[in-house]
């Protein structure tokens, strides 16, 4: 017997991935002279592969777009940081801030989007600590959205990646 349920959900999946893919694409033809050099190209472009499968909790298509379509020249700032161990969640941030993959400067980012990668274990409570990191290093007032995805591949590190404008 056909599951209507699941089958409505596949379907949403499919377009979600279709257009997230869509947007990520875009993205990726038109900002190849924003990055510090190729390697920071390369991790840049993984992480964001990451936005195009839905997850624990999934970004809206529009946060995505709003960030990453192209508005007068703007340039983004794009982190990413993995850690384990004590603290992991505020370690994984501070490497992202530090170990930026573009010139632009966290410091003067009012939006920004963040994704998390982990493991099983991963809970609510470490995302919205990594939410308050991050507030250290941007402007006052910035509008975060966040979202979480499973990834067994980590054991037990976490990964994010920030994109911020």
């Amino acid at each position: 017997m056909l599951d209507f349920k699941k089958a409505a959900l596949s379907a949403d999946e499919a377009s979600y991935r279709q257009k997230m893919g869509s947007i990520i694409k875009d993205f990726k033809n038109r900002c190849g002279d924003w990055f510090i050099n190729e390697e920071s190209q390369v991790i840049a472009f993984k992480a964001l592969d990451s936005f195009i499968f839905p997850g624990l909790i999934r970004f809206e298509i529009g946060d995505v777009q709003n960030m990453l379509v192209d508005k007068n020249g703007e340039e983004l700032f794009l982190g990413y940081g993995m850690a384990g161990g004590e603290a992991a969640n505020k370690k994984a941030v501070q490497s992202a801030v530090r170990n930026a993959l573009t010139y632009q400067e966290l410091s003067t980012c009012t939006k920004l989007i963040f994704n998390v990668l982990g493991n099983e274990n991963l809970a609510l409570d470490q995302i919205i600590a990594m939410s308050r990191y991050m507030m250290e290093y941007a402007a006052e007032g910035t509008e975060i959205v966040f979202g979480a995805n499973i990834d067994y591949s980590l054991g037990d590190e976490l990964s994010v990646f920030i994109i911020a404008k």
